[in-house]
């Protein structure tokens, strides 16, 4: 476990990252769909792993398509290590 398993981060109130704001802001419309439980969860993974690979999301570029991609690789990567450490 790290840091990020014990800060809520399903609140964003207290990030002021620009891009984060811009991931955020470009999925609102489905994460307002989903159950409130599945909502809390998104937030927590999307910032739990935004915030652990800030800087490769940035590298790869600033436009919303760039952004998401490199943010859903790093779920992606963040999850496998996971499944890797239970194994």
């Amino acid at each position: 476990m790290d840091l990020f398993d014990f800060i809520n981060l399903a609140s964003s109130s207290h990030i002021e990252d620009n891009a984060y704001s811009k991931i955020i802001s470009n999925w609102n419309e489905f994460i307002e769909c989903l159950p409130e439980e599945d909502k809390q969860l998104l937030l927590a993974i999307m910032s739990k792993c935004y915030f652990k690979y800030r800087k490769s999301i940035k590298a790869y570029g600033l436009s919303d398509f760039e952004l998401q991609i490199a943010l859903l690789m790093s779920i992606i990567i963040d999850q496998q290590i996971q499944v890797d450490g239970l194994v």
